[in-house]
Formats: structure tokens, sequence, C-alpha cells
């Protein structure tokens, strides 16, 4: 039986074959076929490595890609790997007709029509704070962004090497695409934008790994994963007067304010002991990686006017700096749920029942115009947070929901 993790939303038909392979999933990998794909493979590799400096380092890459080349079995195109290599061919065919996705918030595997997803994004890009423009802003974001890194690298240590190590090589203007939102009514999207090799991407990495290091944390009630949250919450107990209550944030990144954000990480930054000047290039790196929030979508430039750069590796960090902020103020009130825990912008939270209502007309009056909370009671004692299926009958159990790991 085939598991049920593949979401057909599309016109078209799909055989046995397709299905096995994309259950799968994204991260399946087809064997080489022959010593061809092999040295297709050495020739990308000498070619990265051409970018690289460090003749010690192109050497151990060399070795490790030579060690996993001796110990690599080709396949053989029979049974299993040659129906699979007939599917990816036939899949690959219908990626004229059809997109495949994944779906936000879990490993299933979503397909659309392709007129369908065209529309349902560029529907999400209307309705949102974004503007289109004429111009490849691509050039604009090149150099903006040299002119920043070279003026940081005046005060950080390292400053020649830090502009060596954020340049970009060949870089690409920021592409969206969307993740449909099984879990949520109607055709809801998270949009993403892929940053790989965006004239900021090493820069906002570099911010992130610093920021990662700072030796005085933030208080979060932010999750990793549900692993982490059912160690936290399995031998919890709710009481009789409370109830099982998630909170989402609509839309948190594109609506997050960026403005009051900044001050948040510089009054952090202060905690940690930096220099003045030092603080001031790191906020203005920050800045430069929020600010050039450009993206091409379906042929089209387009700009994010409000919140966080979507697909940005920093964007999660100071998304989650602004909710612990946030989450701190809420404390001080006397109805704040007596059981807290986020993954991004969702939360589970254990409250008292007569304080459900109150307590989200307080969080979607906080001060903070686009920040909007929804809410969703538990039903039967139940509640679905994450892939998980949360009772208050009894200790916490993790139990998968139909199509979701």
């Amino acid at each position: 039986m085939i598991p049920d993790f593949v979401k057909n939303l599309s016109d078209e038909q799909f055989t046995t074959d397709e299905l096995k392979l994309l259950n799968k999933g994204f991260s399946f990998a087809l064997q080489p076929q022959s010593q061809v794909a092999v040295d297709a493979a050495l020739i990308n590799i000498e070619t990265a490595l051409k970018q690289l400096d460090d003749d010690d380092v192109k050497v151990q890459i060399r070795c490790e890609a030579a060690d996993k080349i001796n110990n690599l079995e080709l396949s053989k195109l029979t049974g299993e790997m040659s129906d699979n290599w007939k599917a990816t061919k036939s899949l690959i065919e219908k990626k004229d007709r059809v997109v495949y996705t994944k779906a936000d918030k879990s490993n299933n595997i979503v397909i659309l029509n392709k007129s369908d997803y065209i529309e349902i994004t560029e529907k999400f890009i209307k309705d949102g704070q974004y503007t289109e423009v004429k111009k490849d802003p691509l050039l604009g974001m090149i150099r903006r962004t040299k002119d920043a890194v070279k003026r940081a690298a005046e005060v950080i240590s390292n400053g020649k090497f830090l502009t060596r190590k954020l340049h970009v090589s060949n870089p690409v203007l920021p592409r969206l695409y969307t993740q449909l939102k099984l879990h949520k009514p109607g055709q809801k999207v998270r949009p993403i934008t892929s940053n790989i090799n965006a004239p900021t991407e090493k820069v906002a990495q570099y911010l992130l790994d610093r920021f990662n290091e700072m030796p005085n944390k933030f208080e979060s009630a932010a999750i990793k994963n549900s692993i982490e949250f059912v160690d936290n919450v399995k031998h919890l107990e709710i009481n009789e007067n409370e109830i099982q209550v998630s909170f989402d944030v609509e839309s948190l990144f594109p609506n997050v304010p960026m403005n009051i954000v900044m001050d948040m990480l510089r009054d952090w930054l202060i905690t940690n002991n930096l220099p003045k000047d030092e603080i001031e290039q790191l906020i203005n790196l920050t800045h430069i990686c929020m600010n050039e929030n450009w993206f091409q979508f379906n042929e089209k430039y387009f700009r994010q006017d409000f919140g966080c750069c979507m697909g940005s590796p920093l964007s999660p960090f100071l998304a989650n700096l602004f909710m612990s902020n946030l989450e701190t103020k809420l404390k001080v009130e006397s109805n704040f749920p007596r059981i807290w825990y986020r993954y991004v912008d969702d939360v589970w939270a254990v409250i008292k029942r007569q304080s459900v209502r109150s307590f989200l007309n307080k969080l979607n009056n906080t001060g903070y115009p686009s920040i909007k909370f929804t809410h969703e009671e538990e039903k039967d004692g139940k509640i679905n947070f994450l892939d998980l299926e949360i009772s208050n009958l009894t200790s916490i159990e993790k139990q998968l929901i139909p199509g979701v790991t």
C-alpha cells in the first residue's frame, strides 16, 4: 500500500510508480546510472573549488569526494531502481502542467495544476504588502550590499577577511515560491523566497552565526521541533478548569514591525557588552539584509514593503526575538496561560476556560497593529499542534495525524 503523503490537487493522473517515488520525499536521490554521472559530478566539484582561495580546503574536499566515489556502487537499471528512473522522467515531463511543492509544516508533497499554483500565489502577492517593480533590482542589491559590508569591515575585527568571506559569486535575485497550508481551511499559503546565491545570503548567515554565539541569550518560549515539545510536556496534567488552545499569528514574517525589532536587537546586543561602533555596524548589516527585500515570481519583479525578508536565514531569529519580547511583555498580565509553547508562529497553550476570550482580545491589542492572532480550542478533549494530536485526558502522547510525519 502506498503511504498517503502525496496530496494530488491537480487534474493530472499519476501511476503507482510515480506516487511511490514522490512518497520518498524531495530529499530522495537516485543513484548514478553510469560513470557519466560520476564524471559530471567531478566536473561540478572542480568548478566549485575554483571559487575557494584556501588550498588546504581544496585538498580536503577532493580527498573526501574521492573517498565517496570509491565507495560508490553504480546502480544497475533493474527492478525498483529502473522503475524509479522511469518515474522520474515521466514526473519531469509533467512539470509543464503541474507544480510539485512541499506542504507547510509537514512532509506532505502537494501537486497543483501549474495555472492554479500561479493564480494562488499571485493572489497572495496582490492581497499582501508587496509592490511590483518594472526594472530588475539585482544590480542595485549587489551595490548596496557591497557598500554595507565595506563599511562594517572597517570596524569589525578581521575586516579584510570578512569582505572576502561575505562576497557572493554570480549573485541572483531571490525567487518566490509558496507552500500550501493543508492544516488551514481555504487555500492559504506560506510564502518563501529562495535566497540561495542572493547578494545578502552570506551576510545574513554571518549575522545569524554571530548572534547565536552571543553569551547572553534572550528568554524565549520557542521550541525547535515536535520532539522537543513532547519532551517538555509529556508529563504535564491539565486541570478541570483549563482548556487547550492553539494560537496562530497570521503571516508572522511579512508582518513583523522591523523598526521595533531593530530597537529590540540593539538593546539585546548592548547586554552582550559589544563596542558601540560594532553594534551599529551589526545593526546596519541586519538592516541591509531585511531592507533588500526583492524577489521575482512568474517573470515579474516585486518588493516586500513590510516585515522580515522571507527566506533569509536571519529572519527566523529576528521573528523569534520579536515574539519573545512580546511574550515577556504579556507574561506580566494576570491571565497569561499557565503553559505556553511556540513553534515559530504557532502556539500551544493551556489556559483557564473563562480567560480564553479576554486573553485573545489582549493578544490582538498589543500595540502592534500588524500582528493578529487567531485561535482554535480543543474539541472532545483533543487538539492538533504541529504533527501531534494532544489529549487532555492522559499524559501527552505523540500520534501521527494521517498524512503527516
